[in-house]
């Protein structure tokens, strides 16, 4: 509030385990990003799942009308990245303007939202 900073670090961390095994990475599923965000016209969806799923994501206009849904069979652990391209179900390009991206993997359903700029 005065004016005055600290800088603090660098942090080390280091983890010492006994064995050779690594400990496996504790992921939850989560709807990252989308980037880049705003896009034109392709933008990448960045979600990570804690286990195998279906997933579907569904973008929607700002009127709420689908415009264009992308299914992925069975996807396992991990981090993942799906594409899209601009267009709607018919494969014509969408229009500038704010989008939403609904995903679902399993039962957990989560909303960002993205825009798109010509």
């Amino acid at each position: 509030m005065n004016g005055t900073y600290e800088m603090h670090g660098p942090i080390v961390a280091t983890v010492n385990q006994a064995g050779d095994d690594l400990p496996d990475l504790i992921l939850e599923t989560a709807f990252n990003s989308i980037y880049p965000n705003p896009f034109n016209p392709t933008t990448t969806v960045n979600f990570s799942l804690a286990e195998k799923s279906d997933v579907n994501i569904k973008i929607f206009n700002v009127k709420g009308q689908l415009v264009k849904e992308l299914k992925e069979n069975a996807l396992n652990k991990g981090m993942h990245n799906i594409i899209w391209n601009g267009k709607d179900s018919h494969n014509q390009d969408c229009a500038s303007g704010i989008y939403l991206f609904r995903l679902q993997a399993g039962k957990t359903v989560m909303i960002k939202k993205g825009m798109l700029v010509k």
